[in-house]
């Protein structure tokens, strides 16, 4: 089982660029309650919000959220193992 991380060892990834799926994220926000990371895309990709009518009204960088915990079972989610970190520790 791979130790789950601190709250306070996961709010010090914000603002830290990560690859994941092929494309390069900003750690923005940890979400304490859901055990989550939210990374938002930093390159041009973006998701068109759209009105009530279906009828586009504005653009918003990608974003998505992606739980600590194993969904499976105990310890960490193994979608982790597929994020690597870019820039170095904070001095």
């Amino acid at each position: 089982m791979d130790k789950i991380p601190s709250i306070e060892e996961l709010e010090a990834l914000i603002g830290r660029r990560v690859r994941y799926l092929n494309h390069e994220w900003h750690i923005i926000e940890v979400l304490d309650e859901e055990m989550e990371i939210v990374l938002q895309a930093a390159d041009d990709s973006e998701r068109v919000l759209s009105n009530a009518h279906g009828e586009p009204v504005r653009a918003l960088p990608d974003v998505l959220g992606l739980g600590i915990k194993n969904p499976r079972g105990e310890g960490l989610n193994p979608e982790l193992n597929n994020m690597e970190v870019l820039d170095p520790p904070h001095q």
